[in-house]
């Protein structure tokens, strides 16, 4: 449904609401009590047209947002955040997010970095808050010790939204930096203790699909663990069709699209096993 069509239904819906509070009091009360009624509680009108008024102005001072996300203009939305946000320092941890996400659409890692560097600046508390979409531009420029060092710093801090998916994607900057026994060291406990089943799964997957390999001195401790995890996955989600919804679920948020191929690698190979 068009955001015009959202907005417009909106109010129709709000309006004929209000009418009905208005109007309620003549069918109970009768003409003789009504005008009595709302003479003593104007006050919860003057309420009510308030929320609409407020909820209007929202919408009205974001109508160009919302215009450029419906149509998916990608570009057009970038400069637009830029002048909000970057320009006018106005670090909306909402907005911030979304300018973040949109470089990343774009295929811009390198333009997150940079706002990265003056959200550090700025308003360093939104780093952590958005460690994923930050710390993902740096996986997809293919730095591998820059993400080591920038999930390092995060990992264990009690404001990270997803403490187990920057946890994940320590272990994997790991991996792509060949420090094997640091991704093991970080992906055991994840296999473990996770308590999102994606995660788990990956760990699962990249444990016994390439540290197995890469560590053959802990190979008892690696199998102990991809055991443990693929009983905990299948606990969770038994069949592949409830993995698929999951991902589906998550599907939504950058950093689980970013790792699409592996978690479909790694469904592949967990259910071939049940």
């Amino acid at each position: 449904m068009k955001f015009k069509s959202i907005f417009i239904l909106f109010n129709a819906v709000v309006g004929i609401s209000l009418l009905f509070v208005f109007a309620m009091p003549f069918f109970a009360l009768g003409s003789q009590y009504a005008g009595s009624f709302w003479v003593s509680n104007w006050p919860l009108a003057l309420v009510l047209f308030g929320v609409l008024l407020a909820l209007d102005l929202f919408f009205a001072l974001n109508w160009t947002l919302f215009a450029l996300l419906e149509r998916e203009d990608w570009p057009a939305l970038s400069v637009y955040l830029e002048k909000r946000v970057v320009d006018k320092k106005r670090w909306s941890p909402r907005l911030t997010r979304l300018l973040a996400n949109t470089y990343l659409v774009l295929a811009d890692a390198a333009a997150v970095v940079s706002l990265e560097k003056k959200v550090a600046e700025e308003k360093p508390a939104l780093l952590d808050r958005n460690a994923l979409v930050f710390g993902v531009a740096r996986v997809l420029m293919g730095d591998a010790e820059a993400s080591v060092s920038f999930f390092s710093d995060r990992v264990g801090k009690k404001n990270l939204e997803n403490p187990d998916w920057v946890e994940w994607y320590l272990a994997f900057s790991l991996l792509l930096a060949k420090d094997f026994s640091r991704a093991a060291d970080t992906l055991l406990p994840l296999a473990a203790k996770s308590r999102d089943a994606l995660v788990t799964g990956l760990a699962w997957h990249f444990l016994g699909g390439t540290l197995i390999h890469a560590l053959p001195d802990r190979t008892a401790e690696i199998n102990g663990a991809t055991e443990t995890a693929r009983k905990r996955v299948l606990g969770k989600l038994p069949t592949k069709e409830s993995w698929n919804k999951e991902f589906t679920r998550a599907n939504a948020e950058i950093h689980v699209v970013v790792l699409s191929k592996s978690l479909d690698e790694a469904s592949s190979r967990l259910y071939s096993q049940v």
